[in-house]
């Protein structure tokens, strides 16, 4: 299962959103991809949040460790891949 939380590939209205809302928006789409992941039959998740200034990076491994997932990033940084 993959998930780009780009916000241009989540939604088309982001230009009418401020930088928190898109926060929100992206880290409620990570919510519900890792909740499908974990309560499915999947075995593995990509979550690409992009290298960017890492805030979007370190709130999506907040997630991942109160789920007590184990994660590792990709070699770029722009990336976490989380074993299920």
């Amino acid at each position: 299962l993959k998930i780009d939380l780009h916000i241009e590939s989540l939604c088309s209205g982001y230009n009418e959103m401020d930088s928190f809302q898109i926060m929100d928006y992206q880290l409620e789409v990570c919510r519900k991809y890792i909740n499908k992941a974990v309560y499915g039959k999947y075995n593995k998740l990509e979550i690409i949040h992009g290298i960017g200034s890492g805030l979007l990076k370190s709130e999506v491994h907040k997630i991942l460790k109160n789920y007590n997932l184990r994660f590792f990033e990709s070699r770029d940084g722009g990336s976490t891949q989380v074993i299920l």
